[in-house]
């Protein structure tokens, strides 16, 4: 993936996320490519799934399709613990409904690295406490009143 079909599947997002209503050709025309078009309807798929389902646990679920996009970005669309292979699934760092479908728990991973057990990498790690540090500074700054 390029960097700049990375930056239009962003742009796409961002632009979802501002009109709720989802217009298959406006969106098709703005990927600009049928393989990013289908890359994007692929994650929108994805993300939409897995916030359902964390919704019916009960957890949150506040995972944007800009969030993921920027997740994989970081990880440079592979796993975010082997790095050798491209991203299979949306993995939740803490098992649902604890952690939740949002973007301090949800990472890229492939199908043998969601397998194991052994999760303790410091990439990993240090990009998730970095995500909750970034969203309790997000929560902070709305709780608190502005200065007239």
């Amino acid at each position: 993936m390029t960097p700049i079909d990375k930056d239009i599947l962003l742009r796409v997002a961002h632009w979802t996320e501002n009109n709720k209503r989802k217009i298959v050709s406006k969106i098709r025309e703005m990927a600009e490519t049928e393989e990013n078009y289908l890359v994007f309807i692929k994650e929108l798929d994805r993300i939409e799934s897995q916030r359902r389902r964390a919704r019916c646990l009960g957890a949150q679920a506040t995972l944007t399709l800009a969030d993921w996009f920027a997740t994989l970005d970081y990880f440079d669309w592979r796993c975010a613990y082997c790095r050798k292979k491209p991203f299979q699934v949306l993995f939740h760092f803490t098992p649902l409904p604890e952690g939740g479908t949002t973007r301090e728990n949800c990472i890229p991973v492939c199908y043998s690295c969601r397998s194991s057990r052994n999760h303790e990498d410091t990439l990993v790690r240090d990009y998730i406490a970095r995500m909750k540090m970034q969203t309790e500074a997000c929560q902070v700054d709305k709780s608190t009143p502005g200065i007239a």
